[in-house]
Order: C-alpha cells, then sequence, then structure tokens
C-alpha cells in the first residue's frame, strides 16, 4: 500500500554516465494547437510505484506505475 502523503510525478531525469549527476530534462509541449510551453514534465501522466531495471551496461531503465488516482482512491496491485 502506498502512503497517503506518497505524490506521483512525471518528471524525467538524465544521470550522467557514472552517476554522481543527474539533470532535470525539459520538453515542449504544444498548446491549444497554437503555440509551445516549455516545461520540466513528461507529456504522460504523473505515476508512481514504477518498476526500474539497470541493464548489462549499467543504464538504469523505468517502466511502468499507477496513476495517481488509482493510489488516491486506494487501489492496490
Amino acid at each position: 500500500m502506498i502512503p497517503a502523503s506518497a505524490e506521483a510525478h512525471h518528471d524525467v531525469w538524465l544521470g550522467t554516465p557514472d552517476g554522481i549527476g543527474w539533470t532535470l530534462q525539459r520538453f515542449t509541449h504544444r498548446r491549444e494547437s497554437r503555440y509551445d510551453v516549455v516545461e520540466e514534465r513528461a507529456t504522460w501522466e504523473p505515476r508512481q510505484s514504477m518498476g526500474a531495471v539497470a541493464d548489462a551496461t549499467g543504464r538504469v531503465k523505468v517502466f511502468g506505475g499507477r496513476l495517481d488516482i488509482e493510489a488516491a482512491e486506494g487501489t492496490s496491485d
């Protein structure tokens, strides 16, 4: 069960090869088909409780997760 204080996010971070430094990534989003906005969030819905795995090269891949609304309603896996 996820604590009530947990928050879902949709930010994306890029790590340096040694894993010491991290940079928050910025994305361009089209608004109302008229103008672009650059924001520090991805286009997908905020998620939490995602899985992660490191491959043979040391790259971490994050996948899955639950939408914030699912956690708020108290659903479980």
